[in-house]
């Protein structure tokens, strides 16, 4: 969400989404998520918050007058959409602290990205940059998926 992204220092202006840096974005998930923990002391409603909101889940437990999720969710005091994400999740950490043992031990792994950030001026176009790099514009802007409008922001120098 926009002023979740807001909180955690993501940019989103006419020029960028950052939301939508797989990087920046990730990085800010992970922190919201450790705040989150912190602030319930288990991961079953903070899944629940990060999916339907700090305040949705603040509402239910005063309503419901219990921190459980568990049982906020039989009473139906959580969303829908809250009660599901968070089991799902759960299973994924479990899953994923032994995929072998869970029937997932033929997974390939992509490679990890490789990419290096070099330094523009603002206002580039990346038509352009893609040009003078000698790639396509396609692979620019799947690299650069924060970039709303084919340039670089305007101003100062920035890191594509």
């Amino acid at each position: 969400m926009r002023s979740t992204g807001g909180e955690y220092d993501l940019r989103f202006d006419d020029w960028i989404d950052e939301r939508r840096d797989p990087i920046k974005s990730t990085v800010a998930a992970a922190r919201h998520l450790k705040d989150l923990h912190d602030r319930y002391g288990g991961w079953p409603l903070s899944f629940a918050a990060y999916n339907a909101g700090v305040g949705y889940v603040a509402r239910a437990i005063k309503k419901a007058n219990t921190n459980d999720f568990w049982r906020l969710s039989a009473l139906g005091a959580l969303p829908y959409g809250a009660t599901q994400y968070a089991p799902k999740a759960l299973a994924a950490m479990v899953i994923g602290s032994d995929p072998a043992f869970f029937g997932f031990g033929d997974i390939k792994r992509d490679p990890p990205w490789s990419f290096e950030e070099v330094l523009v001026p603002g206002g580039a176009d990346l038509e352009r940059l893609a040009k003078l790099a000698g790639t396509r514009f396609a692979k620019l802007n799947e690299l650069n998926p924060e970039l709303r409008r084919g340039f670089t922001p305007p101003g100062d120098d920035y890191a594509l």
